[in-house]
């Protein structure tokens, strides 16, 4: 096997993709892709070759692969709707919760463990305009990364 690595800056990469992909080019067999941004669309697209025969036949991979290595939530993040199993994920993002003691300590507060817990607590900490119960970070980009796993643990599956 010859393989070809090309490396590219994200965002001119997204758009060779989009370009190569749409035109069924094939010059592109194999590529990273941001599934916080691309896994949709691109599932839809059927640009993702699924991964699920691959994993369920011990003869198709590595003797020391164990799909079960991968946590829950990066098994979850590369498996579509339908089961089908786009990728692997190559590393996740962990996010990390900051709070004041001095206002969860008044009102008898422990900070979240999950998600879910999250909700109930901004309910309870949210008084605009002198306190704002929760935020991400805010530089252009970074909160696209951020945002989605606060937002589609809420949002009805499509």
């Amino acid at each position: 096997m010859k393989v070809k690595w090309e490396t590219l800056p994200e965002i001119q990469a997204r758009q060779k993709m989009t370009v190569e992909m749409t035109a069924n080019s094939g010059g592109i067999d194999a590529f990273f892709s941001s599934l916080h941004v691309e896994k949709k669309r691109f599932w839809k697209a059927g640009w993702y070759h699924p991964l699920n025969k691959f994993l369920a036949d011990a003869s198709l991979t590595s003797p020391d692969f164990d799909w079960n290595d991968f946590t829950p939530g990066a098994r979850a993040g590369v498996t579509q709707p339908d089961g089908s199993i786009s990728a692997l994920a190559a590393f996740v993002d962990a996010n990390v919760f900051f709070y004041r003691k001095d206002l969860f300590g008044p009102k008898g507060l422990t900070p979240p463990r999950t998600l879910a817990d999250l909700e109930p607590l901004v309910k309870k900490l949210h008084a605009p305009p002198a306190t704002y119960a929760s935020c991400c970070a805010a530089q252009e980009r970074q909160t696209a990364t951020q945002y989605p796993s606060i937002l589609f643990r809420w949002a009805a599956p499509t």
